[in-house]
């Protein structure tokens, strides 16, 4: 079994401020750092090292080599990453004193996904391969419904919260949410998501892990903490 990862692949731009920017002020920040990032590529690395066979497909810019050398240097398949003649797509991120971030993105690349590269890529998938969808490309409902067909089990992470997965999601396979970008498609009393009623979906927490569980009577207990991993 292998890991389609149908992900994003972005440059982030990270600059340390005193404050977020306001409307119609200009501010200067004391630094800026470029990362590799995009929660597919994310995924597929995280997933790679810790020893799961990949296959990432996306498309990245002429500026995205970055992001292509990385994947590869993590062990993931990247055969079906297709370099085009448009921006990569960036993230452009504000880290203020206290650590807290406020993100733009900027699809770029990412949003090129055509039916006939998905058709492609998912030829390569066999029965019972994980499709892993997040929410930062386009096309996901088609995605999904081509990889139902051929027997793939789907997982999508919601985030950033737009209607499109929603879309994909409905009364498909589980979908795993952040912590601040559920969404009203993802009420914590369940019944979203891939989830019966009552069972509130898993959130991520990013340094303080991940969380599944249920709510009784209006109070929410999470029975199965799962720790962040450092890979």
């Amino acid at each position: 079994m292998k890991v389609l990862n149908f992900g994003s692949l972005n440059i982030d731009m990270v600059y340390a401020v005193d404050h977020f920017v306001r409307a119609g002020e200009t501010l200067s920040s004391d630094r800026l750092v470029r990362f590799c990032g995009g929660k597919g590529l994310n995924q597929s690395v995280a997933l790679a090292r810790a020893g799961a066979t990949v296959l990432h497909a996306g498309c990245i810019g002429r500026d995205g080599g970055m992001l292509l050398d990385l994947l590869a240097a993590s062990g993931t398949d990247t055969r079906f990453v297709r370099q085009l003649d448009e921006a990569s797509g960036h993230a452009i991120i504000q880290v203020d004193k206290k650590g807290q971030n406020c993100i733009l993105l900027y699809g770029g690349a990412n949003l090129q996904i055509t039916e006939a590269f998905a058709d492609q890529v998912l030829a390569a998938c066999d029965r019972g391969d994980v499709l892993l969808l997040q929410n930062e490309i386009n096309l996901l409902p088609y995605i999904v419904e081509k990889g139902i067909r051929a027997g793939n089990g789907n997982r999508a992470q919601s985030q950033p919260h737009q209607r499109s997965a929603r879309e994909a999601a409905a009364g498909k396979d589980p979908v795993f949410h952040s912590e601040r970008d559920r969404g009203p498609g993802a009420d914590r009393r369940g019944g979203a998501g891939g989830y019966p009623a009552g069972i509130p979906p898993p959130l991520s927490r990013g340094r303080g892990g991940a969380y599944a569980g249920k709510e009784r009577r209006g109070v929410r207990r999470w029975t199965h903490p799962l720790p962040a991993w450092h890979l």
